[in-house]
């Protein structure tokens, strides 16, 4: 069957009702008001043989009923069982016709079967649950039926679901709640909950560019956060903290800037490196650190050299440049015999040795913790060298060592102390310039 004709799929549960209590004239309501094209009736053995065939007489004429199934279970009180059923059932169809609308009908049936009816539709958000309902007797049963009472199920998820969202955001998987936090927002009518699902979205597109160093695209982003809090308070609403996304996005327009860099970009990739180790991604913060650690170097060099506005200050160094302030290096074999055209490329080793000879007190710091207290002797290096020589056995540098936590730790701990120092010495706080790079975690999430 073609699935254009299936624009609308009903779930009924059949009950068995009585001379007095007519549930097949609440079926056939329930049908008439929504006007499927499928109707799928969960049915008990009882009800296929009593109620079915007085449904088919009081639904009548339903040109634009396409289909009809029927469902019938083995106990009508077995919730898990039904469940179970129910859910195969939806999953099946859903396949099928993947655009077609579900709905549920829990008017008739026993409590276990309307029960697996709600949950089922719960479960997989299913838009709406009806139930017919009219006059009562004594005992509460409907005498007959003249209205239809529908519930938006996305309210009942709502809540759970973004509880969800904020914990998969909190371990930075911004993307996949981008995904669903977007469409979320534009379905809520509860103001709190629309507002959680809208100030989501936006974090998590910015965050998710952000963690990528898309600074510039991370930046457009963020910066419309006031807008959208002027028009809907969204995020005072959802209890953000609105002065640390202030300070983030300033900390995001340093970032992106083409001009000389300055410490917003190294601690951004400390912070980066920061939620790797947390996230258990080892290899990840590693080759993060490494790079923070070359960074560091390279910005000094360009600073110490005078080399201009360069992307890698360190490559194709003038030789008569490094020569100016760090001749003995300059001198030296090896570095004269890698020289092409009077330029050469310096690796970290020799840049820290270039600082070390200008007299720069960074270079200074960085060699004993480089190569040892003991320079003379290589094979014994400092702290430092020896993380990164590990470093040079992982997977993601030149290795097959996966990299284990201990080590990343103790890296961490390493390159927070020589920015740290860096930082020092240009008047600068490294506890207080890393926090606005620091991800805000979910106010509402467990342990937000």
């Amino acid at each position: 069957m073609s699935d254009e004709k299936i624009k609308r799929i009903l779930f009924q549960t059949v009950g068995t009702g009585g001379p007095n209590n007519p549930v097949w004239e609440a079926l056939a309501f329930c049908v008439h008001d929504r006007r499927p094209q499928m109707l799928v009736q969960w049915c008990s053995r009882e009800t296929i043989d009593t109620t079915v065939p007085r449904f088919e007489d009081a639904l009548g004429e339903a040109g634009w009923l396409v289909e009809v199934r029927r469902s019938v279970c083995v106990d009508a009180n077995d919730v898990d069982e039904l469940v179970c059923r129910y859910l195969k059932e939806v999953d099946e169809l859903r396949k099928g016709f993947p655009d077609a609308e579900m709905e549920v009908d829990f008017t008739s049936g026993t409590k276990p079967m309307s029960a697996a009816a709600v949950a089922v539709a719960v479960a997989r958000r299913l838009p709406r649950l009806h139930y017919a309902t009219g006059p009562k007797d004594e005992t509460g049963r409907a005498l007959r039926t003249d209205r239809l009472v529908s519930v938006d199920t996305g309210q009942m998820v709502a809540d759970r679901l973004l509880g969800e969202l904020g914990r998969l955001f909190d371990q930075g998987q911004f993307g996949a709640v981008w995904t669903q936090a977007q469409p979320l927002a534009r379905q809520l009518a509860d103001p709190l909950l629309q507002a959680r699902a809208e100030s989501l979205a936006v974090l998590a597109q910015a965050y998710d560019a952000w963690d990528r160093f898309a600074w510039k695209e991370a930046f457009s982003l963020l910066r419309e956060y006031p807008k959208k809090e002027t028009r809907s308070g969204c995020f005072s609403r959802a209890g953000w903290d609105r002065e640390k996304l202030h300070a983030q996005v300033t900390h995001l327009k340093y970032c992106k800037s083409s001009s000389p860099p300055r410490h917003q970009r190294l601690v951004d990739l400390l912070a980066n490196a920061e939620r790797r180790l947390r996230q258990g991604r080892c290899d990840d913060a590693v080759a993060r650190l490494y790079r923070l650690v070359e960074y560091v170097a390279q910005l000094r060099f360009r600073s110490v050299f005078k080399i201009g506005k360069v992307d890698n200050p360190t490559g194709k160094v003038p030789l008569d440049v490094l020569a100016s302030h760090a001749p003995q290096l300059a001198s030296q074999r090896r570095i004269q015999t890698r020289a092409e055209e009077n330029k050469v490329d310096l690796g970290l080793r020799d840049t820290i040795e270039a600082l070390r000879e200008a007299g720069d007190s960074l270079g200074a710091y960085l060699t004993p913790r480089y190569k040892g207290s003991d320079p003379a002797r290589q094979e014994k290096k400092g702290p430092l060298g020896r993380l990164l020589d590990k470093r040079n056995n992982s997977w993601l540098a030149h290795g097959i060592e996966p990299v284990r936590r201990e080590m990343a730790e103790e890296f961490f701990k390493e390159v927070f102390a020589v920015v740290d120092r860096l930082l020092q010495e240009e008047g600068v706080h490294l506890v207080d310039a890393i926090r606005p790079a620091q991800f805000l975690a979910c106010p509402w999430a467990a342990g937000g």
